[in-house]
Formats: C-alpha cells, sequence, structure tokens
C-alpha cells in the first residue's frame, strides 16, 4: 500500500473523479475559544498492489499536540479489489466530512489516518487567533 496523497480542505467530493477546494490549508484562525468549526475535509487516496486485495480497517483520528484523541470522526472498512484490466494497482480515494469540530485551546494538531491499527499518515495542523501575514 502506498499514500499518493493525503491533505486537508474546505470542501472534497470523490463519488466521480476526486474534486476538491481549498486544498492543504494548515490552520484555523478563531478570535475566541472555544471554537468549532462548520466542516471541513480530510482527504487521503490509497494506492493498492494487485497482492492487497480484500477488506482493510480504516479510521481518522484528530489528536492534541500532546497525542491525545479528542475527535474520531471516522471509521470503517474499505474493500480492496482486484485493480483494474491493464492495470498492476489500483487505488481508493477517501474524503472524510470533519464537521463540527469543537477545540478549546489554540495549538497543534493533527488527524491522523490509521489502517489496520498501524498509523498511515499524519496531516497536522494549527487553531490560532489571528492571521499572521
Amino acid at each position: 500500500m502506498e499514500i499518493d496523497f493525503a491533505f486537508l480542505c474546505d470542501h472534497a467530493d470523490s463519488s466521480g473523479k476526486l474534486q476538491a477546494l481549498g486544498i492543504g490549508f494548515d490552520t484555523i484562525y478563531s478570535p475566541e475559544l472555544p471554537y468549532t468549526t462548520a466542516r471541513f475535509f480530510a482527504v487521503m487516496r490509497l494506492r493498492f498492489s494487485s497482492v492487497e486485495t480484500g477488506s482493510k480497517d480504516i479510521s481518522l483520528q484528530v489528536i492534541d499536540d500532546h497525542g491525545g484523541k479528542i475527535a474520531s470522526p471516522f471509521a470503517g472498512v474499505i474493500n480492496v479489489a482486484d485493480p483494474p484490466a491493464g492495470r498492476m494497482d489500483s487505488a481508493i480515494a477517501l474524503t472524510i466530512d470533519v464537521h463540527s469540530m469543537s477545540f478549546e485551546s489554540y495549538g497543534t494538531y493533527a488527524v491522523v489516518w490509521v489502517c489496520q491499527g498501524s498509523e498511515l499518515k499524519r496531516v497536522p495542523f494549527g487553531v490560532a487567533t489571528t492571521i499572521i501575514p
């Protein structure tokens, strides 16, 4: 299994060709706390070889700078099928809608993708009070 990419964005849709808006932000700005987000999306595309077919447990966690889990917005199973004809691998794009996330303090956080109990990818972001030019 390989990770083609992982990022945070304002909106994403993977019902056909992957589409994303506001790709790659790394800070959420809020003038006061606690702050509850309307929504953002965590996006990742995984690539599997022909020997990696089958069910895979996937979850998404949001952690604070001490590694404490503050939310688990997604847990599920993906089914990796045989690659399409003429290909040696298959790709699965995951778009997770992270909505109504509440932050009690400013600081560093991360979205963590987990597959089969092992961390795949960590995408850090911050919650800050003002925009730094």
